[in-house]
């Protein structure tokens, strides 16, 4: 049990945010039924799947959208499905439009200001400069992070080892390589501080087995830049119906994909609240 107050620990301290990349339109998800996941490990090979956009995700019945009226007066949280991205997935300018309000990044600024919009239908697939993207990608500070195999599997023992010492319930995830769905259980910290600490682990796990993707850019005696994009996707789940539908998404990922599915040992099944 994750009892005490993590500020300052090693968690906080690892999970920082990168300037450069953000994330988009918000969403939700389709219908579904419960996850069931087994005791085998991910193979590597699984993650090689296209990446889908949370963007092109439709809205499910009974979630309930970060910026909704009904956050307001709320019903009952019971869990919550969460997008994060790796840095570099979807810039704040992207042509397609974004959540971001600005664009921190002088080098991304001279291809346009952010491209905030206001609909919750994707926009994944609207006509754009495919060239004016791929060009600002080019000028990040460092390479768009895209995870192997190897990489995944070493997200999926960073969220295990912070199931266990947070008390994390999972009821879906799945690593895809520029980004990651996760259902959960209702936590006693805000999800946003879960999440935070759940990318602290991530990092931590990705260094310890030699693994992190921007390791090269470190300088001596730090920490190599930040693996994830600024932000997170979210959407909170208030019965039952929702939540199936969205461990649903989270499962059928990989599978839309033509990939196996994926099954993580530290995910359990949803059996109601």
């Amino acid at each position: 049990m994750f009892s005490r107050d993590p500020k300052g620990s090693a968690f906080a301290r690892e999970s920082t945010f990168a300037r450069e990349s953000t994330f988009a339109p918000r969403s939700s998800f389709t219908r579904g039924s419960v996850f069931h996941s087994n005791t085998t490990d991910f193979h590597p090979a699984a993650v090689y799947a296209t990446a889908v956009h949370p963007a092109t995700v439709p809205t499910a019945v009974g979630a309930i959208d970060e910026n909704s009226q009904h956050l307001h007066n709320p019903p009952m949280v019971i869990g919550y499905h969460v997008t994060l991205s790796t840095y570099g997935f979807w810039l704040p300018n992207d042509p397609r439009g974004s959540c971001s309000d600005y664009v921190g990044s002088p080098a991304l600024l001279r291809f346009g200001r952010a491209t905030r919009v206001q609909t919750r239908r994707s926009v994944a697939d609207e006509p754009h400069d495919h060239a004016l993207r791929n060009a600002a990608k080019q000028a990040l500070k460092y390479p768009p992070v895209r995870l192997t195999g190897l990489q995944a599997r070493s997200v999926g023992r960073g969220f295990a080892k912070a199931a266990n010492e947070m008390d994390l319930s999972f009821w879906a995830c799945a690593v895809l390589p520029e980004h990651m769905h996760i259902v959960l259980a209702r936590h006693g910290f805000p999800i946003e501080r879960v999440v935070n600490l759940l990318k602290g682990r991530v990092t931590r796990q990705l260094i310890l087995d030699g693994l992190h993707p921007l390791a090269r850019f470190a300088k001596p005696g730090a920490r190599p830049p930040t693996v994830w994009g600024r932000d997170l996707w979210k959407v909170f789940l208030d019965s039952r119906e929702a939540v199936e539908h969205a461990i649903r998404y989270v499962e059928e990922n990989p599978v839309r994909e033509g990939k196996p599915p994926q099954r993580w040992p530290f995910v359990k099944p949803y059996e109601g609240v």
